[in-house]
């Protein structure tokens, strides 16, 4: 069983996200408390750790859970305690950290401190298997001792679990002890943090469960019922995470049967006659390795470019650099002597705060955020919310350096005041609207990284499309509508206009991001209409 401690790593990943695309420094964030607590582990002060690791997960540190778990578990500092080490694996467990997730399989595998649990610890050894190779080995050995059945439940449970995030592995892991079970008072308050996004995911659906109070009354329950009629489920009315990710899954098929024109594919060839072909690379704003190493088609074509233009302007300098960084504290952060708990009450900053943790964002510096400043990360920009400390630049950066290296010409379709402006131009009302949504999705989902990083890879550039615009749509078609008009289809038309003189002249190469090139009112089709005709190459 791997002993080792969680050292927290304080990503800056809400500096860092906006800080790399427009080049000024994030601040730093103090760990002396962490810092502490590891060497007081390592020096053999397993009570001088305890004390601050407990802080911190009282606080929702999943990392903190998981070491006082392993001091547990080993009998450091404190008595050995099999069983009070499992409670506190689930915790991290629950918060999705792999490591927490595959010490608790490891117990519920052999009957360490609780009852054994083969179908949960295939389960939980399956959802670490997502960053730890071992965990797939660990999983694929316990298999061979469970019956086909046990296999095929252990696998929907992961499903489930990674469709449906921490509530609902809370709910999955929930029965391990028999005083775990939920009191009528813990199912009150579970219904309560689940009403509001059950109503907005049935008024998408067509149903009427009355205002989206996150009240879950008559009229809710009514509207629930009609759903799980509809879907031949028991009709009773309860709202469960369970239901939610049903609702979610039905709107995600109702989604997936609109077709997309230019829905699938990530490298298109671009010709008009009197010139040389050009092409449209649809970009990824992520550094992973996987994202940055393009197929060779596209590499050629990039070499050959007489001319290099990305989605944004990336030239200026450092005079350029320190004016963005004075924009953007003046658009990101709150001015006015108020904070985002005070502007979306304390029980929804809660909810962000929770959203934020499993990136080591202190609920402090949220506070100081616009709401439009927290969808973003949440939703629009995960892909920079992974790595963005490993030095590596994102891929249109990576591609807009590289030409400048060699001297081809670089331009850029839009300026970081421009692409700044579609939130922060927002109504403060539209904005918490918006955020709202977002939160729960981002947690219902379990949306992350990973998830963007296959689809791109896949050419799949309808779901990227419906994953970005899925929030929105949770606030009703009119509201949807609205918000794509301005994310999308308006600066899609303005970067159909900047690149037209490029692709006349021919012979260039353009970088995109991958959601604005999909649809009826994407860059792709725009440009058809324009006379352009489109070839998919990768």
């Amino acid at each position: 069983m791997p002993f080792r401690i969680m050292w927290p790593h304080w990503r800056l990943w809400l500096a860092l996200a906006l800080a790399v695309q427009f080049g000024w420094a994030a601040p730093s964030w103090a760990q002396e408390q962490e810092d502490a607590a590891y060497q007081a582990y390592e020096r053999g002060d397993y009570a001088a750790a305890l004390s601050v690791w407990q802080v911190q997960a009282e606080k929702g540190s999943a990392d903190a859970q998981y070491n006082i778990g392993i001091l547990y578990d080993l009998g450091r500092g404190v008595e050995q305690d099999k069983a009070k080490a499992v409670r506190w694996y689930r915790q991290a467990a629950i918060r999705g950290l792999a490591a927490a997730q595959f010490n608790l399989a490891l117990m519920l595998m052999n009957g360490e401190g609780v009852d054994r649990a083969p179908v949960r610890a295939h389960m939980l050894f399956d959802l670490a298997a997502d960053s730890d190779p071992e965990a797939a080995v660990k999983r694929d050995r316990l298999a061979v001792t469970m019956t086909p059945g046990q296999i095929a439940e252990a696998a929907r449970l992961a499903r489930l679990a990674r469709d449906g995030g921490t509530q609902l592995i809370r709910e999955i892991l929930t029965g391990i002890f028999p005083d775990d079970e939920y009191s009528p008072a813990q199912l009150a308050r579970i219904e309560a943090e689940l009403a509001a996004p059950v109503q907005r995911a049935l008024i998408a659906l067509g149903y009427d469960p009355g205002p989206v109070d996150g009240a879950p009354g008559p009229a809710t329950r009514t509207a629930v019922r009609a759903y799980q009629t509809d879907a031949g489920l028991e009709a009773d009315g309860r709202i469960t995470q369970e239901l939610l990710t049903r609702l979610q899954n039905t709107l995600d098929r109702q989604l997936a049967g609109q077709e997309l024109p230019y829905g699938q594919g990530r490298f298109w060839r671009i010709e008009v006659p009197g010139a040389k072909p050009s092409h449209i690379l649809g970009t990824m704003h992520s550094n992973d390795p996987r994202v940055l190493n393009l197929p060779e088609p596209i590499r050629e074509a990039f070499r050959r470019a007489s001319s290099v233009t990305m989605e944004l302007d990336f030239k200026g300098g450092r005079a350029k650099e320190k004016q963005l960084a004075r924009t953007m504290s003046e658009a990101l952060l709150l001015t006015d002597g108020r904070t985002l708990d005070q502007i979306v009450g304390e029980d929804r900053f809660a909810d962000i705060a929770a959203a934020f943790r499993p990136f080591g964002v202190p609920a402090e510096s949220l506070k100081r955020l616009k709401p439009w400043a927290i969808y973003y990360l949440l939703t629009v920009s995960p892909g920079r919310m992974a790595n963005a400390d490993s030095g590596e630049p994102f891929l249109d950066v990576s591609l807009a350096q590289e030409a400048e290296s060699r001297g081809t010409v670089v331009y850029g379709l839009e300026k970081p005041e421009e692409q700044l402006d579609v939130f922060a131009g927002m109504s403060e009302v539209d904005q918490v609207a918006l955020l709202e949504s977002a939160i729960g999705y981002a947690a219902e989902q379990g949306l992350g990284q990973e998830t963007l990083i296959r689809l791109y890879l896949a050419g799949d550039l309808a779901a990227i499309f419906r994953l970005m615009v899925e929030p929105a749509r949770l606030l009703g078609e009119d509201y949807m509508t609205t918000f794509i008009e301005r994310l999308l289809d308006a600066r899609n038309e303005v970067m159909v206009h900047r690149m037209d003189g490029l692709l006349k002249h021919g012979n260039a190469f353009i970088g995109v991001g991958a959601a604005h090139l999909p649809g009826n009112k994407g860059v792709l089709y725009l440009l058809e209409k324009k006379g352009y005709k489109i070839t998919r190459v990768y």
